[in-house]
């Protein structure tokens, strides 16, 4: 079964449940528009009715919902440690999940937490939106689980990025193969168009991985100085 999103704000009693909507330019109204009819045709928010009148959250800025916020000290990977696991490896698969955090449901109970307004409507998530600060950790734990008995084996998981390796290419399209079904079984997809299937080289957390060794990737250092 699929993770579950849960807000635990036991402080509620300061909690806001309101605030103004933030002034945007022509161009952020216009796309803000865009992808709210996107996601709400899509199932990922609904509407939001309110019978005491209470407005939602700012659009989106949950530092108030954050603040009192139970957090989840669910300990992330550290980067260092994964690279250590591909030393002499040949083949290399990099799966990227379509707006992975949009496939966490929220709790029922705690989609009104969620809340926030535009000019255009109020509403509320069902689905785990960017911003929550339990997310990245909710994220990871609902992956780990998934993937629990053969990580750091033939597969690292940060995130919504997930990498393969295999000494051998019969071992990789066997790994493959598990590591797909495991996705499917547990209803969660990748995106095509960003994954990297049985390479030599592909890239991974801001460096390039192959069996050469691990290399930064040249526009993350030229970004940096400048």
């Amino acid at each position: 079964m699929r993770r579950m999103c849960r807000l635990d704000s036991r402080r509620r009693r300061g909690l806001r449940r309101g605030g103004g909507i933030r002034r945007l330019t022509s161009g952020c109204r216009d796309e803000s528009h865009e992808d709210g009819k996107r996601v709400r045709g899509i199932g990922l928010q609904r509407e939001m009715s309110s019978a005491s009148g209470q407005s939602g959250r700012l659009c989106i800025d949950y530092h108030g919902l954050n603040r009192y916020t139970v957090k989840n000290n669910y300990p992330m990977p550290r980067a260092d440690e994964l690279f250590d696991r591909l030393a002499g490896n040949h083949f290399f698969t990099n799966i990227d999940l379509r707006s992975g955090y949009h496939q966490i449901r929220v709790a029922a109970e705690d989609q009104p937490k969620t809340a926030f307004r535009s000019r255009f409507g109020h509403y509320e998530f069902t689905v785990m939106p960017f911003g929550l600060t339990n997310a990245p950790a909710t994220f990871q734990m609902a992956m780990d689980d998934i993937f629990r008995d053969i990580l750091e084996e033939y597969v690292l998981v940060y995130l919504d990025d997930i990498l393969l390796y295999s000494l051998t290419f019969e071992d990789h399209i066997r790994h493959l193969r598990d590591v797909l079904q495991r996705l499917r079984k547990h209803g969660f997809y990748a995106k095509l168009s960003k994954c990297r299937f049985a390479q030599r080289k592909v890239d991974f957390l801001g460096h390039h991985v192959s069996n050469q060794g691990l290399h930064m990737d040249d526009a993350k250092i030229t970004a940096i100085t400048e």
